[in-house]
């Protein structure tokens, strides 16, 4: 009895926890599709700063490069994506 109110109370929550994911992903795939020309564009700059000997240049678009790139940015959506799932596997599982 106390399991189904809590479970019907919950229920919402759930809904919006698995709206919230799907966006999410969805908006995290059509990120990844504009974030990896620029980080390609970045590297070039780098490498192109180095050539001509802009040094501090060349670093700020290695870092921006590596925010930009599967390490940086993604990686957090990929976190933040995960934990939302968990969180809403662990409230269905109540």
């Amino acid at each position: 009895m106390l399991r189904g109110l809590i479970k019907l109370i919950l229920f919402p929550i759930n809904l919006l926890l698995s709206l919230c994911t799907l966006v999410f992903s969805i908006v995290f795939g059509l990120g990844k599709i504009l974030l990896y020309p620029l980080m390609g564009i970045c590297l070039l700059v780098g490498i192109g700063s180095l050539l001509y000997g802009a040094i501090p240049i060349a670093v700020g678009a290695f870092i921006l490069a590596f925010l930009l790139g599967p390490l940086g940015i993604p990686m957090v959506g990929t976190a933040f994506i995960n934990l939302l799932k968990g969180v809403n596997k662990t409230l269905k599982s109540i």
